[in-house]
């Protein structure tokens, strides 16, 4: 588009995607899920201590930057691999999608919770209807048009949220790990 209308109006339009999504999740995961089982026998914050210090803020750049990397990641190689522009962008938001759902979960979940524990009902109920909006957006032409995505083969869809996954999820896997 000669008037960079267009061009500017997409990312807007893929950031208002991620926050119908990040909003309710993030609401959802520090509001409903269950404190955690030693809550009680641990002391009080200090009245000076910062909500959110500097290992929170870093912990949270270090999230970002890997997801970041990972969504770019699919996009620059669906891009080498022959998809067009349109099937790379879908890949690249189907993967930033499924990150932060995945970053979402991993982050609230406890060491040693059930995976489809009941106290999760709400955060699989926004999973299914976002899924269903994805899905919607990537294989509904009219939406797909607007959005400027179009089908990537379904090799990239799952490659796309294998490593969005991995991305995503990797802290929760850790923290388990290391009990």
């Amino acid at each position: 588009n000669v008037t960079g209308v267009q061009t500017c109006a997409l990312p807007i339009l893929h950031v208002m995607l991620l926050e119908l999504i990040v909003d309710p999740v993030t609401a959802i995961v520090f509001e409903a899920e269950p404190g955690a089982r030693d809550a009680m026998r641990q002391p009080p914050r200090k009245t000076g201590e910062h909500l959110f210090g500097l290992r929170q803020m870093a912990n949270g750049l270090l999230h970002g930057a890997i997801i970041a990397l990972a969504v770019m990641g699919v996009y620059i190689l669906a891009l080498r691999d022959g998809l067009g522009a349109d099937e790379a962008r879908a890949a690249g938001l189907a993967a930033l999608v499924i990150a932060n759902l995945t970053l979402a979960f991993a982050e609230s979940a406890e060491v040693g919770s059930r995976f489809f524990d009941k106290s999760r009902v709400v955060y699989w109920a926004i999973v299914a209807v976002t899924a269903l909006i994805l899905a919607a957006i990537l294989f509904v032409t009219a939406l797909a048009s607007v959005f400027h995505v179009a089908p990537p083969p379904l090799r990239w869809l799952v490659g796309a949220g294998a490593l969005a996954f991995i991305a995503g999820g990797w802290s929760g896997a850790l923290r388990k790990a290391l009990g």
